[in-house]
């Protein structure tokens, strides 16, 4: 089925500035941009306030759920405030040939829980996609 949602990925050194203009662009085009692994974009990461701009935007966030679990403290911090405040939408897998094992869904799950709920979990996990994608919800 046709979606207005794209997978957006950037470089990894993209200023939090040109993300909001490539983001305000990709908007006024009609489609809703779903930011690929938000955490791997360094300048991103040190600008929280450049997040809430982009989520402000109507941008969905999708963050790969490897990096929960094996990320630096400073990433991890990084996802943690986005569970915590809910800016994460989609949990993704960017495994190519290396699928995800029934353990790291498990070590990411409870990292979910722990700084959010279970509630927020399931959205993670099923709701959003139905939502969002499947135009289900």
């Amino acid at each position: 089925c046709a979606t207005k949602y794209i997978l957006v990925e950037f470089p990894p050194y993209i200023k939090t500035e040109d993300m909001l203009l490539w983001v305000k662009e990709i908007i006024s085009m009609g489609y809703v941009p779903v930011i690929a692994h938000i955490e791997r974009y360094k300048k991103v990461v040190a600008d929280l306030a450049g997040v809430q701009a982009v989520r402000g935007l109507g941008a969905l966030v999708q963050v790969n759920i490897r990096s929960v679990n094996e990320f630096n403290l400073k990433g991890r911090r990084f996802i943690k405030w986005l569970v915590s405040n809910r800016y994460v939408d989609f949990l993704g897998g960017d495994v190519h040939n290396d699928p995800i094992e029934q353990k790291e869904l498990d070590k990411c799950s409870k990292f979910i829980i722990k700084y959010s709920d279970e509630q927020y979990l399931e959205e993670l996990l099923s709701t959003n996609a139905k939502k969002y994608l499947l135009r289900q919800g």
